[in-house]
């Protein structure tokens, strides 16, 4: 995601309670959790922020064949995440403020907590085109 121009101040607190809720989510996501408890999850947490989680997913796997494929990370999912799995996680924030938010991180579900794969620059803060 990217901000073209100068972010307002309300926008760059926006984007830093999407990002504490993003990085909530994704650390969901362990073994022995299901896909639907982990989108349980983020309606839960965005709904603690005043924001209505309106997506038909957080996230999925990656493959050869498609890149949306098992486990898909959504409503009612009962797909066991397990080690090593590999997801592409996406929760979109939406609000009445900002309007629309997004980031995506691939992940690798670890015992530990998982493992980001996308590290090539953080998402901590906007990326901004002045």
């Amino acid at each position: 995601m990217a901000i073209l121009g100068k972010p307002s101040a309300a926008l760059r607190e926006d984007y830093a309670r999407y990002h504490d809720a993003y990085v909530k989510i994704i650390d969901a996501c362990r073994p022995g959790v299901t896909a639907g408890g982990v989108y349980d999850f983020a309606v839960e947490t965005f709904a603690k922020l005043g924001w209505q989680y309106t997506s038909i997913l957080v996230g999925h796997s990656v493959g050869a064949w498609w890149h949306q494929q098992e486990p898909i990370v959504a409503r009612g999912r009962d797909l066991t995440l397990e080690e090593g799995m590999v997801l592409a996680l996406e929760p979109h924030g939406l609000n009445p403020g900002p309007g629309f938010l997004h980031l995506q991180d691939m992940a690798v579900v670890r015992r530990v907590g998982p493992e980001l794969l996308s590290t090539k620059f953080s998402t901590k803060e906007m990326f901004v085109i002045e």
